[in-house]
């Protein structure tokens, strides 16, 4: 009995002991299926390249699991893109576990974060490097799900630029059948709010919205594409993009400029395009793409100046491989409208465009894109007119091609030398204008890292034709070469005028944060002197009524600006001109032996003609004049009329001397006295003037000529000269017409034997002129000839009339006088008999 009792114990022993096992099998199961979920989900996260996975789970039951939350990052490039996620709950059936795969997904709260990468945040590979074609191939991304359905409740978004701008977002999301959709709203940091909604397929179609919030308006930004998996493993793609910039410029303002406030954008953007791309390899090999693209752009920078940029550009692009090859449409065109009281507002100030296109390439590298620029096609600038300043068309074209390239890494960038050639061209003003007949900018340096760049290089500027009205200058030609940097702009130039001989040299800097600069400039000493050297041959076409045939020209000057912002440009210049020893003629008045020192100067806006010193050995008017001294002075201030002041002035004239003190002239009055002193006139000098023969005499003359100037004459009032004590004499004999009369004439005989030997002891004159120039004399002449009649007393009075112009190009007042005292004799004695 005992041994039957103990063998029927053992089965249901082992039967125990088997459940036993199973519980307790069900129970490591139970409790180690959160681990195994969470390898699970660690494993296929980092297949799809994310790092910092951190997975907090909850305990599972029979086909779900709740994850109390969730976190990862991913690197793409220089940002980190960061998954923040609480209250999930994964569906499973957990056979598929083995599989690695989820029946759905349910997320109750999610928070993406995107922000510029650290130096702590590791990289996985490749995968950090750039996003790669499968961003646009939604069969791929989303097959890599590990789940057949997602749903996301509410979704938050955190993106910051790399200046610290900041955007936020919410929405919801949702996975199922092989279609995702996205909804929902970003708000940037000055509160405007996007509505953005996307829709992607696993059969290749992706489709993104953004629209203005609460606003029936079109979208401001719609991308669609198609992306289809060749059999070679490529991606055949196709796809467009429609956007406005007047809503999207500010979704982007932070990181297209982040430093800098943006100009307002108006305007649309419309490309096409469609090709392959291969999925195996992130390069550029195998990669064929062709696209269209035409762009309508408007920008109001902040500056005074310009006030509107308009860009209009019909592009196509082709991409193979690593050569990307571009060409603008003919009908391509950028303007700027600048802000011009003289220009109406609609009309642009200068429009560049592109009669046959331009077109370049662009190849990568693994150091980085290398843009070129094809030579040949020319590039027009329409007529410019701004504030009274206007010139013809311009047409440039590339000499020769531009080559820029670029390393990414730190933002390096360059051109390759180049030129850029100049067709003839014109500028006007309203009082000349300018030809230009050839042209070339060579830039030989230009580069920089980032917005830190600098240049340098040359413009020869050939066959400068200077015109006035009615009037031709020298030509010559400019040569100058340049080199600046964010900070500055510096210049050196020559221009060169008559072969050569010739010479304006000049250098130039402007400060640009400082709004500031100044130039300076200086005219190789001119020498004349040699037979033939004279300054209208050495400047022809010389279109002026004066000529230098000796002496030396010397001039130099500089200027500086100012600029605060908002306000118009403050200018101070000053020009300094030396001449020596200069000889020449102005029309038939001919001069020796000129010195002058000229300082002219303008602050602001007011100009002014510091004190000049002149002197002059003679000036032949008809009459001449010698040893001329003065020292002259003006001003003008902005808006008023100018000043003139003479401080000194003094000269020889007929043995005599010819002094004024100062006088000043307000030339906004109507006229402005001032008094001429002269003595020590000699009478034989006036005499001798035009060496007359029958007639001399002697005396000295002193008196004063009050002179009244005004804007369009110089008029003479109460001019007085008179004999000095104790007189002189004249001595006339009659030429051989008067003593023919005489023969027939007792009277005129009996007044040639009394002016024969004429002693006077009063000699006045008097002179008035008026606006025309007409100058009016009465002499008075009071005396005796001792050898007629016995010294009988004579007093003789003259009216005398005369134009000045007239006057002094007869170059004779003696002969005058000489003619009018013989007429008015013989008239007198006429009447007598």
């Amino acid at each position: 009995m005992f041994a039957l009792k103990k063998t029927g114990h053992a089965p249901r022993n082992r039967r125990r002991l088997m459940l036993l096992t199973g519980i307790l099998a069900l129970i490591t199961i139970y409790a180690a299926l959160p681990a195994v979920i969470e390898e699970l989900l660690r494993f296929r996260f980092a297949l799809a390249g994310f790092t910092l996975i951190e997975v907090a789970s909850g305990r599972p039951s029979w086909n779900a699991l709740h994850l109390d939350s969730l976190q990862l990052s991913k690197r793409y490039g220089s940002r980190i893109l960061t998954l923040r996620a609480a209250g999930l709950t994964l569906r499973y059936r957990p056979l598929d576990l083995l599989s690695g795969r989820l029946i759905g997904i349910r997320i109750q709260q999610a928070e993406i974060e995107s922000s510029p990468a650290g130096e702590d945040i590791p990289s996985r590979g490749e995968a950090a490097e750039s996003i790669g074609p499968i961003a646009f191939v939604p069969g791929r991304w989303l097959s890599e799900l590990p789940v057949d359905e997602l749903a996301l409740e509410s979704l938050d978004l955190d993106i910051r630029s790399p200046a610290g701008a900041r955007h936020t977002g919410h929405g919801a999301a949702r996975l199922r059948n092989g279609r995702g959709t996205l909804s929902g709203e970003i708000r940037t940091e000055n509160e405007h709010a996007f509505a953005v909604s996307a829709q992607a397929a696993a059969s290749g179609e992706l489709e993104l919205t953004v629209r203005a919030s609460d606003t029936p308006k079109p979208p401001i930004l719609h991308i669609a594409v198609r992306t289809v998996q060749t059999e070679t493993d490529h991606l055949s793609v196709a796809g467009s993009v429609q956007a406005t910039f007047e809503g999207i410029a500010d979704l982007l303002r932070p990181w297209l400029a982040p430093a800098r406030e943006l100009p307002h954008l108006s305007g649309s953007l419309e490309s096409r395009w469609q090709g392959a791309v291969p999925l195996a390899d992130r390069t550029w090999e195998g990669v064929k793409i062709s696209s269209d693209h035409h762009l309508r752009v408007s920008a109001e920078p902040s500056g005074d100046e310009i006030r509107r940029i308009r860009a209009d550009i019909e592009a196509r692009v082709s991409i193979e491989g690593k050569n990307i090859r571009w060409h603008l449409g003919n009908r391509s065109d950028l303007s700027a409208f600048l802000s011009s009281r003289l220009k109406p507002p609609s009309e642009p100030a200068a429009r560049m465009t592109f009669p046959k296109g331009l077109t370049g390439m662009i190849e990568l590298s693994t150091e980085g894109p290398e843009l070129r620029v094809a030579p040949g096609s020319p590039i027009h600038l329409a007529p410019v007119d701004w504030s009274g300043i206007s010139s013809s068309e311009i047409e440039l074209e590339l000499a020769d091609s531009a080559t820029l390239f670029y390393q990414p890494e730190p933002a390096r960038w360059g051109f390759e030398p180049f030129t850029l050639s100049v067709k003839p061209a014109s500028i006007s003003w309203p009082d000349g204008a300018v030809e230009i007949e050839t042209g070339a900018l060579r830039i030989t340096g230009l580069g920089g890292v980032g917005a830190n760049w600098n240049s340098q290089g040359e413009l020869h500027v050939g066959g400068i034709k200077p015109r006035l009205p009615g009037r031709t200058l020298p030509s010559g030609e400019i040569r100058a070469k340049f080199r600046g940097d964010p900070k500055q702009l510096d210049i050196e130039s020559v221009i060169t005028l008559a072969q050569g001989e010739v010479l304006l040299n000049g250098r130039a800097r402007h400060q640009f944060a400082l709004g500031q600069g100044s130039a300076w400039l200086e005219l190789t000493p001119i020498v004349l002197g040699e037979p033939g050297s004279t300054l209208s041959r050495l400047l022809q076409p010389w279109p002026y009524p004066f000529d230098i045939h000796a002496g030396r020209i010397h001039a130099f000057g500089g200027a500086s600006w100012t600029r605060a912002p908002g306000q118009a440009p403050r200018l101070e210049s000053r020009i300094t001109l030396d001449a020596e020893g200069l000889a020449g003629h102005l029309k038939s008045i001919h001069f020796e032996q000129l010195d002058a020192h000229l300082g002219f100067t303008q602050q602001g806006g007011t100009r002014t003609l510091a004190p000049a010193r002149l002197s002059l050995e003679r000036l032949n008017l008809g009459v001449p004049i010698t040893q001329v001294n003065a020292s002259l002075a003006a001003n003008q201030s902005e808006g008023a009329a100018p000043i003139l002041e003479v401080r000194y002035f003094e000269a020889g004239l007929l043995g005599g001397t010819v002094h004024s003190d100062f006088f000043r002239w307000d030339t906004s009055s109507p006229s402005a006295p001032v008094k001429l002193s002269i003595r020590d006139l000699s009478l034989a000098q006036i005499i001798a003037l035009e060496r007359q023969q029958g007639i001399e005499g002697t005396g000295v003359l002193d008196g004063q000529l009050p002179l009244e100037f005004t804007r369009t004459h110089v008029a003479l009032h109460g001019g007085e000269l008179q004999a000095r004590a104790p007189g002189g004499w004249i001595r006339y004999r009659p030429t051989e017409e008067v003593a023919a009369m005489a023969k027939d004439n007792l009277s005129l005989q009996f007044l040639n034997q009394a002016l024969s030997n004429l002693q006077f002891k009063t000699l006045k004159v008097k002179a008035d002129s008026n606006p025309k120039g007409d100058l009016t004399f009465r002499v008075e002449l009071r005396g005796h000839n001792p050898d007629w009649q016995a010294g009988r007393p004579i007093h003789l009075n003259l009216n005398l009339q005369e134009n000045i112009p007239t006057l002094l190009r007869s170059l004779s007042i003696a002969d005058d006088l000489t003619d009018r005292m013989n007429q008015q004799i013989q008239e007198h004695y006429r009447k007598k008999q």
